[in-house]
């Protein structure tokens, strides 16, 4: 067996049988190598030729590089390596869009009280005249943007100053069958300017 390395050419006298199991052919060394069937180049020597061809964009510039390295090989032979990396990549990413991600279950039990603050705000964006010398078009437009924030109510760090502070909240029961409430039995929504 015949086998190109990074060091230079190997050349590795092996065993070939059948095998009695499934009743194929083969080379015991290379299945256990992990090498396909006709491979002649060594996974580490691979490596570093993929990775050629990544950085220098073309076939011809990554066997060049190759070559500068001391690893003399044809541009179509990192053509033939990139096409069948890129394959079995291209696989495993199909494999992988047809599975769907196990969902997140929370590890820890109900809360009793759970603490949500939502605020909104103006931000001013260029509007379609901006930039412009004359323009019936407006120059500045004004958009919403929204903020909140949620927390477990043990989660809070600040517990002992809330408990001298005024309460200034709004309590109110929300419906428990939403997904990120599901295991908060009340919410509390801090109010600003008014007491309830």
């Amino acid at each position: 067996m015949r086998l190109r390395t990074a060091f230079g050419a190997v050349v590795l006298q092996v065993w070939r049988g059948k095998n009695p199991a499934e009743g194929k052919w083969g080379i015991p060394i290379r299945e256990r190598w992990g090498l396909s069937a006709h491979q002649q180049l060594s996974p580490a020597l691979q490596d570093k030729l993929a990775y050629f061809a990544t950085v220098t964009g073309s076939y011809a510039a990554a066997a060049a590089l190759a070559a500068k390295v001391g690893y003399g090989v044809e541009d179509s032979t990192v053509q033939a390596l990139v096409q069948r990396v890129g394959a079995r990549a291209e696989e495993q990413t199909q494999a992988r869009l047809k599975t769907l991600p196990p969902e997140q279950t929370a590890l820890r039990g109900p809360t009793p009280l759970g603490v949500l603050m939502i605020d909104g705000y103006l931000v001013r964006h260029r509007g379609p005249g901006w930039g412009l010398k004359t323009t019936r078009k407006s120059r500045v437009e004004w958009h919403e943007e929204k903020v909140g924030v949620f927390y477990r109510h043990e989660q809070n760090v600040a517990q002992d100053r809330l408990k001298q502070a005024r309460p200034v909240v709004a309590a109110g029961v929300v419906d428990t069958r939403r997904p990120a409430t599901a295991d908060v039995h009340d919410i509390v929504v801090p109010c600003s300017g008014h007491e309830p």
